[in-house]
């Protein structure tokens, strides 16, 4: 009796078990059919005959243990695709070298449950991908396939990969930077219905630098996780009303680069959690009215490189918006009440417009705004343009392509420039927290005013280079006495008046470089009063 309630005690493993079970039937059996004379000699022995019959039910009753405790399921993946068969036991190797571990590394048989975190397929020259090839992979977080030359991919094709929190199967240009041209790009022409379908994991898709010309409705219906979807640079032309359906929760959005000329009324409806939607370089001249009216949460919004009109009420239900690109547009004019309800813009950028004057009280409303940029157009400024702009702290009106900036400007204010020519200018109306100012290469600008500067106490930079002045009046910069960096660079001057710098207390960068000043050294009493200055280019 101690000897069975022993064997029962012990822990039994997956082989014992199915062993212990068949001899436990055979037992029962013989039990329950003594004509074999398995009973014989057990008369009498009540106790014993009724250990042996429940020791049986134990052994066939026991469950099976935990699929941990037993030996790994394994596949043969031999005969998959050699490149996604070589990249899963390359990383299957490399955990096991950290680990120890010396078996499922054969392609015979593969613990595929085991590969876990990151698969990277980048830059291997594929060309297809047949359906089944990532079979078994139900636990891989992260899927790189970018920079292939794929055209196509089966439906079904990612079937299992639930647990896939980031897909990449293109690029995404310009916001990876120069990267980008270090590799090919997919060329995928069409995205067939169900690619995506039970990707419930997804929070990350990118699909840049392809050649897709449109999408299925309802392809992307079943990644209701997914935060960031990167469609740039294709070639889509049209776009079904309801594709973004169910992406409740997409943060980031890019449709820049494309083809597309209209986009269909509520398009964006149900998209209340996006922060960051790129729609430039596309063919856009009007969009619906009340198109962003459910982006409440929308912060940054680039409508470059379009052939925008744009029209009251165009930007209605932005009230959260906080950075607005309208650059390289055709703008001729801004009309007054198109910025309203921007009460929490910062950034505004128009430059590289046609624009040749602005309506006053166009930026009305537009309290907490601190950069402005309106370069390379033909702006002629008026008294009036810049009300309601109490907080602006960088008003950029130099020509970007010509500037010349101290390093120092650049790595502690990380100030823009952009151009203008022409016209006056009437610092009243920007207020006392301007801390930026780029006025250079205008051709046109060949003198400025006595008490042109007066007012502006917090400018910290003032860019004039690039301008035909040949001399500047006395006293020109005395009430800039918090400025830090002033470039003079690449103008006409030939003499500088005694006094010219008095009040630059602060001033840290001068340059002087490329003018026709001859003569001038670090000891001449221009300079006295400068004794915070640390550069002086001559």
């Amino acid at each position: 009796m101690k000897t069975v309630l022993f064997a029962l005690a012990m822990p039994i493993g997956a082989q014992t078990l199915d062993y212990g079970r068949r001899a436990a039937r055979r037992k029962l059996e013989r039990l329950a059919n003594p004509s074999d004379g398995f009973m014989d000699g057990m008369q009498g022995t009540g106790k014993m005959k009724a250990l042996s019959i429940a020791a049986a039910i134990v052994l066939i009753a026991a469950p099976t243990l935990p699929a941990k405790a037993q030996t790994a399921t394994t596949t043969n993946i031999c005969d998959r695709t050699p490149v996604v068969r070589d990249a899963i036991l390359a990383k299957l190797r490399a955990e096991a070298s950290l680990t120890g571990k010396v078996s499922g590394t054969n392609c015979a048989a593969v613990d595929l449950a085991s590969v876990t975190g990151k698969l990277y397929l980048r830059r291997r020259k594929l060309t297809t991908l047949p359906a089944g090839v990532f079979d078994g992979l139900g636990n891989l977080g992260w899927l790189d396939l970018d920079g292939n030359q794929l055209t196509t991919l089966p439906a079904g094709v990612f079937d299992g990969l639930g647990s896939l929190r980031t897909l990449h199967l293109g690029s995404l240009g310009s916001f990876e930077g120069l990267f980008q041209w270090s590799k090919p790009p997919n060329r995928l022409t069409r995205v067939p219905e169900g690619l995506f379908d039970g990707l419930s994991s997804l929070k990350y898709l990118k699909l840049g630098y392809n050649k897709l010309t449109t999408l299925p409705d309802g392809v992307f219906d079943d990644l209701d996780s997914l935060e960031e979807l990167y469609l740039n640079d294709n070639q889509l032309t049209t776009l079904p009303a309801a594709l973004f359906n169910g992406l409740s929760r997409l943060q980031n959005l890019s449709l820049g680069g494309n083809r597309l000329k209209a986009l269909p009324e509520g398009f964006f409806d149900g998209l209340g959690h996006l922060e960051s939607l790129f729609l430039s370089d596309n063919r856009f001249a009007t969009l619906p009215e009340g198109l962003f009216e459910s982006l409440g949460s929308l912060k940054s919004l680039s409508l470059s490189k379009n052939q925008l009109t744009l029209q009251p009420g165009m930007f209605d239900g932005l009230g959260n918006l906080k950075r607005l690109t309208l650059e390289n547009n055709q703008l001729t004019t801004l009309p007054v009440g198109v910025f309203a309800g921007l009460d929490r813009l910062e950034s505004l950028t128009l430059e590289n417009n046609r624009l040749t004057t602005l309506p006053v009280g166009v930026f009305a409303g537009l309290g907490s705004l601190e950069n402005l940029s309106l370069g390379k157009n033909q702006l002629t400024l008026r008294a009036g343009m810049f009300d309601g702009l109490d907080n602006l702290e960088s008003l950029s009106l130099g020509n970007q392509s010509a500037l010349r900036v101290y390093e120092l400007c650049d790595r502690n204010l990380r100030l823009r420039s952009m151009g203008m020519s022409g016209g006056s200018f009437p610092p009243s109306d920007i207020g006392e927290n301007l801390k930026s100012l780029r006025l250079s290469n205008n051709r046109r600008l060949k003198t400025l005013p006595e008490g042109l500067f007066d007012g502006l106490s917090s400018l910290q930079v003032l860019d004039l280079s690039g301008n035909q002045f040949k001399t500047l009046p006395e006293g020109l910069f005395q009430a800039l006495d918090g400025l830090i960096c002033l470039s003079l660079y690449g103008n006409e001057l030939t003499t500088l008046p005694v006094g010219v710098f008095d009040g630059l207390t602060n001033l840290q960068e001068l340059d002087l470089r490329k003018n026709h000043l001859v003569g001038l050294t670090r000891d001449d009493p221009l300079f006295a009063e400068m004794g915070s200055l640390k550069h002086l280019r001559l």
